[in-house]
């Protein structure tokens, strides 16, 4: 879900036909439009805006503009405004980044923009994107998102700031590259000609050179201060005394300016005036609002007050929604706060009632805030908790709810449960179990709830009744994923369990979450089997109630699952399922579409089809421009590197390894393949034994640790450095530390059904008993990792092992242990041994021509295997039974020398043989 723009943002001010031309200027901005970027640095009054919409009136560019205000110092809202203004130039650019946003686990910021960039730079039209009133928002983290954006700003693009002081931005870098324009204060202040023209165009009168001097050396040109000037002038019987008159700093002259605009308007212009200056925008409903006399329109008020250029811009072209001229604004709300504070405070109030009424929460809410009534805008932000959760907008919810009162917080145990969690959410883990405790008392001190609107009791508040029945399920939900991050993982499933009572069933959304929790909990755990029922039903759910980011978000970690157990096909199928939901919906939905084609390569790689694996990485690459650079391009160079591995490139992959580790995947859960037990595979194939060991010693890693599925991987890869070691020195103890060794992890994989690492683990004990020449042992174990892996199709697993496999598979059919050449296993080592022995890197791993033709039978389920048909729908499409077709599928595949039903049909494809 999106956030609601506010277009009246995005609107370019007018330029008026009657003002000086400054042509100079206009010259100038063209001739800086070849860099990247215009500043526009002045104090207020300084024609900053009004200079550059009637450039941009002149200027052929498409625009966009927008106006800010303090909220969008949110980093988020800033980046929703950024994507809608550049929208207006081509609707189609940033939809993936609207969709990050709202995604549960949001990518970096860097990934964002990056994404945002890749799209601008295909924008086709030069367009300049303007940035009015910066210095609102001018903070660090804003800051950060403009010098990445303008550092890496396409050539289409060409960025205006306009502030009234300098952005925390690289000016300096920007001038010495020749990449910045600047019009300040000296460029922007009136000359003696432009204040004649200016003063002869508002006041149609005549003025002599002297009065020109002097009213030019009493404003120092300040456009501001001429208007005001102008505007009192028409009143005026004597010009020339008053410009005498005229004196003073700034400061002064605009007060004295003020007292005289205000007070030479009549009784009821000036009272509209002063009460409606408390808004940002105003329209004539919301002024009706605010006057206790609303016998005159205030809409026809707003038209008279623009005809007559009081200081009032209009935000639309249809003349609803004006602002008054920001200091002429602060002037009248200072005099407001100095003759009547408390009259002030009740403005606000009512502005406040006027936005609720028409549910504009955001702006009832800030006005709540400044009529100092935090029990109001409490009771509208608690409002908001369920539409946060729902949209993953923790940070505006913080933000708020920080505003209030520390006692008003701990009353309320929906705000102060939703805060907890966001708290947490955002890992701020000690601030939000601060708040979780105060959320547990306070809910425990809330009984007897009255479906009142306003229920109290022992002083708690609840003013969303709907959210009521829920409290203990947040509070149970946020402890559960406190518990995660601290890596309690037992309180994690305790809690997850506990939110599941609390939340009915047909809750689905809400549900899903501590579901998704329960899974990861089990995962780390080393629970495989619960971690994936638990993450599918999340995810089924997720994609039901059309959480669809949230429903493919965790598929990279449920394949990895699956591949553990063994279901290496399931894993495969649940990839393409990913890529074609996120198609089928829209391509822009899930900014993870290149990660998903990376994984796929991955496992295509483990059934040996290298081409398949190529192709898919291509895919990936492509859609590089919509995807977080961060986690993709870390998931892209490990799936290169394992393709420069099985082809024996060493170096390469390491190399690979190396540029991947500098990207950062999150730390939301552990990665159970980290980097440098990665590079220390590669170290060990290249008998890199000391940098292999330095590993070991870093990681502290023994053989005698105790076994868990998170350091299973680091605990094969010392089990690999045990036997490398052991083939250098050939003595009994090292053979015996790593028999040991494999043999506990062998019963830990096995008891825990983790087949995918069972079948690593049978792999090495085989060889380490063919390193001690027990060929009987070896083969016995290399037939048990044999025949897991053929009914999925793993092949990496021993292709990766080199020469010593071709002589394990040698050994093996020259055994007894596999009798008949109709055995499947016999099949299976015989395409292995094809692949070993393939070194044409052009070539797919497994691709050699066909001895045998298949039957009409067999063609006909060979059609069906092209469809997403499951097993027993064909085999209920051709009406023969289940093994009836198994049969047919397993001659299928050793025929064409293949070992799953993709593999079957690429391969059926590169023969033509439908």
């Amino acid at each position: 879900m999106n956030t609601q723009i506010l277009t009246t943002k995005l609107h370019i001010p007018s330029a008026r036909t009657e003002l000086v031309q400054r042509t100079e200027l206009i010259q100038k901005l063209n001739a800086g439009l070849h860099k990247k970027l215009t500043l526009v640095s002045a104090p207020a009054g300084f024609g900053k805006s009004t200079l550059i919409s009637v450039w941009l009136s002149q200027n052929k560019r498409s625009t966009a503009w927008l106006s800010l205000d303090e909220e969008d110092l949110d980093l988020a809202r800033f980046i929703r405004y950024l994507v809608a203004g550049i929208q207006s130039i081509d609707s189609k650019i940033g939809e993936a980044v609207l969709k990050a946003l709202s995604s549960p686990q949001p990518p970096s910021t860097e990934s964002i923009l990056t994404s945002l960039i890749n799209e601008i730079a295909q924008v086709m039209e030069d367009f300049i994107f303007v940035l009015d009133d910066y210095h609102l928002i001018n903070g660090s983290p804003i800051n950060e998102v403009l010098s990445f954006l303008i550092e890496h700003l396409p050539s289409q693009m060409h960025l205006v700031i306009i502030t009234r002081e300098d952005p925390g931005l690289p000016l300096a870098r920007l001038r010495v590259k020749n990449q910045l324009s600047e019009l300040r204060i000296s460029e922007l202040r009136f000359s003696s000609d432009e204040v004649k023209t200016f003063l002869n165009l508002t006041t149609n009168q005549q003025f002599s050179n002297e009065d020109i001097q002097a009213i030019e050396a009493r404003t120092e040109g300040w456009i501001a201060s001429l208007q005001l000037a102008a505007l009192s002038m028409r009143q005026s019987e004597d010009v020339s005394q008053f410009i005498k008159e005229f004196t003073g700093t700034h400061r002064f002259v605009l007060d004295y300016l003020l007292e005289e605009i205000l007070y030479r308007q009549a009784e009821n212009i000036q009272n509209f005036l002063v009460k409606t200056s408390i808004l940002e925008r105003i329209c004539g409903s919301l002024c009706d609002a605010l006057l206790d006399d609303v016998s005159n329109s205030s809409q026809q008020i707003l038209e008279q007050l623009e005809y007559a250029n009081l200081l009032l811009v209009p935000l639309d072209e249809h003349r609803q929604w004006y602002r008054y001229h920001h200091l002429f604004s602060e002037a009248l709300q200072a005099r407001l706060m100095k003759n009547d504070r408390n009259h002030f405070l009740s403005l606000h109030s009512k502005a406040c009632e006027w936005y609720e009424q028409y549910g504009l929460r955001s702006d009832a809410i800030k006005h709540a805030f400044l009529a100092e009534d935090f029990q109001r805008a409490a009771d509208l932000i608690e409002l908001t908790w369920s539409r946060t959760l729902e949209e993953f907008d923790f940070d505006i919810f913080i933000d708020r709810v920080k505003q209030l009162p520390a006692e008003l917080i701990h009353q309320r145990p929906i705000i102060n449960a939703g805060y907890a969690w966001s708290l947490i959410i955002q890992g701020n883990l000690d601030a939000g179990e601060k708040e979780l405790q105060f959320a547990e008392r306070g809910l425990s001190a809330f009984k007897d709830i009255h479906n009142s609107e306003h229920s109290i009791k022992k002083g708690m508040i609840i003013v969303d009744q709907m959210e009521l029945p829920k409290i203990a399920a947040t509070i149970a939900t946020a402890r559960a994923f406190y518990s995660q991050m601290i890596k309690d993982l037992s309180n994690s499933v305790k809690f997850a369990k506990q939110a599941l009572r609390y939340i009915p069933e047909n809750d689905e959304f809400r549900r899903a979450i501590p579901t998704g929790i329960l899974g990861f909990s089990y995962w780390e755990l080393g629970d495989l089997k619960k971690a994936e029922e638990y993450l599918w039903d999340s995810r089924v759910t997720m994609q039901r109630v059309d959480q669809l980011a949230a429903a493919l978000s965790g598929t990279s970690f449920l394949a990895l699952i699956k591949f553990n157990l063994g279901k290496l096909q399931e894993a495969i199928r649940l990839f393409e399922d990913s890529i074609k939901l996120a198609e089928k919906h829209d391509r822009t939905i899930f900014l993870g579409r290149a990660d998903l084609y990376f994984g796929l390569a991955e496992l295509e790689l483990e059934c040996g089809t290298l081409d398949l694996a190529k192709q898919s990485l291509s895919k990936g690459e492509d859609l590089l421009d919509q995807s977080s650079p961060s986690v993709s391009e870390y998931r892209r160079l490990l799936a290169i590197s394992k393709i420069e591995e099985l082809q024996g490139n060493l170096d390469e992959a390491l190399n690979l390894i190396i540029r991947a580790e500098q990207f950062t995947m999150s730390d939301l859960v552990p990665n159970p393949r980290p980097i440098p037990a990665l590079k220390a595979r590669i170290w060990i194939k290249q008998n890199n034994v000391d940098a292999a060991r330095i590993w070991i010693k870093e990681q502290a890693l023994t053989p005698d640790d105790p076994l868990n599925y998170i350091v299973e991987f680091e605990h094969i890869t010392l089990a690999r450095l045990l036997i490398t070691e052991y083939q250098q020195i050939r003595d009994d103890k090292t053979f015996q530390i790593a028999h040991n060794f494999l043999l506990r992890l062998s019963k830990e994989a096995q008891t825990t059904g983790r087949i995918g690492s069972l079948i690593e683990i049978l792999v090495l004990q085989a060889i380490l008993y063919f390193l001690q020449e027990k060929l009987e042992s070896a083969v016995s174990l290399l037939v048990q990792a044999l025949n897991y892996a053929e009914a999925e199709g793993f092949v990496r697993m021993f292709i990766n092992e080199g020469q010593i496999m071709a002589e394990l598979f040698n050994a093996a059919l020259k055994s007894n242990a596999i009798s008949m050449k109709q055995d499947p296993v016999y099949q299976f080592i015989h395409q292995l041994e094809t692949n070993l022995g393939q070194n044409d890197d052009e070539e797919s791993v497994i691709s050699q021509p066909l001895p045998d033709a298949l039957s009409e039978r067999e063609l006909d389920v060979l059609r069906l295997l092209y469809t997403d048909m499951s097993g027993p729908e064909i085999a209920n499409k051709l009406n023969v039974s289940l093994n009836t077709m198994r049969t047919h599928t397993k001659s299928i595949y050793t025929k064409l020398d293949v070992n799953g039903r993709r593999a079957a049909v690429s391969r059926s494809q590169e023969l033509n043989l439908l």
